[in-house]
Order: structure tokens, then sequence, then C-alpha cells
């Protein structure tokens, strides 16, 4: 409860100070409101945008003329809020790999140069590597979209089950064995329920989906006629 107090005072006091017909000692008490809350992140926030409505009021310095004479840009304490909320986020760690999966790892990554291939994030991913390496030497370290214009370009891999629907709206996806049986699978960490995607290719199918769950007409796959 008091997050989301704290939140809507954070707000009430940026449009305030977005909006120059409100008073300067209105704004100030909000201002002293929000320091009392111990909420630094937002009092920085709020202070910045702050700068922007009266760099003298800040000590001087303010290097950001006023954009207009009416009013302030809407939305750029909350825009700056966020950005530092993203920023402190801890950095999620990265799964230990036990020394037969660090091998499988290195495999993949001399196999594909081999290949002529490049890997996304350098082969790094949920999936443990030895199943990532042998779904790729299956595929030939090559994108399983048969039309893809790079095939061989940061590849990776996707479990087939994660997009029925587009599979379903694509004639040449229907006819292919291996993907309805990846979707009948489910999303299970197997070979057969997984398949090589390059990442344009990885982000045309979810986008695909995306479209076809809000019953808009999906973009052709990369390669195909139409396609960007």
């Amino acid at each position: 409860m008091a997050e989301d107090a704290n939140e809507e005072l954070f707000l009430r006091t940026c449009r305030a100070i977005t909006d120059l017909t409100v008073p300067q000692d209105q704004v100030d008490q909000l201002l002293d409101e929000l320091r009392a809350t111990g909420d630094r992140e937002r009092l920085f926030c709020a202070m910045l945008t702050m700068e922007r409505r009266d760099p003298d009021h800040m000590g001087g310095g303010g290097s950001t003329p006023l954009p207009g004479k009416d009013e302030l840009p809407m939305g750029q304490a909350s825009a700056l809020y966020a950005k530092s909320k993203q920023k402190d986020q801890p950095k999620p760690k990265e799964k230990k790999l036990s020394g037969q999966e660090r091998l499988a790892l290195k495999k993949m990554r001399r196999e594909a140069r081999l290949a002529g291939a490049t890997l996304d994030n350098d082969g790094k991913g949920g999936l443990p590597p030895s199943l990532v390496l042998g779904r790729m030497r299956k595929d030939g370290f090559r994108c399983s979209n048969v039309k893809c214009p790079d095939p061989k370009k940061n590849i990776t891999v996707d479990h087939i089950s994660g997009h029925p629907k587009e599979i379903a709206e694509d004639k040449g996806a229907r006819g292919r064995k291996d993907l309805r049986k990846g979707v009948e699978l489910g999303h299970i960490d197997t070979l057969d329920a997984i398949h090589t995607l390059c990442a344009r290719c990885h982000d045309a199918v979810h986008d695909r989906e995306r479209e076809i769950e809000h019953d808009e007409q999906p973009e052709p796959m990369p390669g195909r006629k139409g396609s960007k």
C-alpha cells in the first residue's frame, strides 16, 4: 500500500512540475512530501524534471532550456523513473554449466565455425548445450526455414510447440511432419520438440503468432513473397 501511495504522489508531483500554470510553492510542497517518503529514486527523477522547469531552483547549472512557453513534455519524469528502475534490476545469474555441458558448448562453437555459421548469443541460452548441439547437427547448422535468405547467420533453437497457430497458417509448414510432430510433443526438451532457426526467423515466427492471436494478417516469413 505504501508503494502505491508513493507512486501516486510521484505522479502528482510530476504532473505539477510539467504544468507551468501550477504555482512554484505548490510544487515545492509536493516535492517536500515526496522527500519525506524516503523514496530516493522517485525524488531523484522528480528533481531531474524540476531542473528543466526551473534550473535556478536546482542551484543553477541547468543546461536544457525550457522547450515551450506554456508547458513541458508530459511523461518525461515517468520515463526517467522507469529507466532508473530498469538499471537497478539485478542481472539474472547465468546457469552454471557442468563440465560435460561446457564441453558441448565448445564443440557447438567450433562446429558452427566449420559449418560457416554464427551462433546467436554465442550459443548460450536456456537449454542444455548438448541438446542444442544435437539439434543443430541434425539441421546442418542452418535455419529450418527453407526459404531463409541467410540461414547460417545467428542461429539458435526454438520449441516448435510455441507456435502451432503459425504453423497451421502456413501451407508449407503444415506439410512438414517434423513440425506437426513437434507441436504434438508439446513444450519438452527433446530433439524432436525443437528446431534450429536464425534469430531473424525466430523473431518472425513469434511475431506471426502474436498477429494471428490478434486476428491480424501475419507478415510472411523471411524469404517468402511479400516479406520485409
